[in-house]
């Protein structure tokens, strides 16, 4: 009889009891346990594949990402940026391509143009021998274009 008081007792209440222990619970067949997904190692990251250089008309071509970059944000700070970013200082400098904001001819300013090359010559003599190949012939190709526009926009013939 005092069974019976104590099953009708607890009917009456409303309350179920349940295991809350991790290790009691049931697993679902196929799945992996809680234990297996923390003990496994992390998936290893993608390999990063470095930005190709293309040539177009004997112009270094901007870095691919830097078309992918969304407007307002700035591209990845890498080498080839850098190198871009000073040799396209250098362009404007010598009159060669448009003000970005105007879209009118900058006035030459040469002593500007060559700063940025003669900086570009310092990353040269200061990575010799720490590039891979494809920034090395991005450096050297850069370069060699600038300083001969360079002599040709000084040049007796461009005033």
């Amino acid at each position: 009889m005092a069974e019976n008081r104590e099953k009708d007792a607890s009917e009456e209440r409303g309350f179920t009891i349940s295991d809350r222990r991790h290790w009691a619970k049931e697993e679902v067949p196929g799945e992996p346990s809680k234990a297996e997904v923390e003990a496994a190692p992390p998936p290893p990251p993608e390999p990063e594949t470095p930005p190709k250089i293309e040539e177009v008309s004997g112009e270094a071509a901007p870095p691919p990402h830097e078309a992918e970059a969304p407007p307002g944000e700035l591209p990845p700070a890498d080498f080839s940026y850098i190198v871009v970013f000073l040799a396209t200082q250098a362009m404007l400098c010598m009159g060669e391509q448009p003000d970005p904001t105007t879209g009118e001819t900058v006035e030459k300013n040469l002593p500007g143009a060559k700063h940025s090359i003669d900086l570009l010559g310092v990353i040269q003599d200061k990575t010799q021998g720490n590039l891979g190949d494809e920034e090395h012939q991005l450096l050297e190709g850069v370069l060699y274009d600038l300083r001969m526009r360079y002599v040709q926009a000084a040049g007796p013939a461009a005033s």
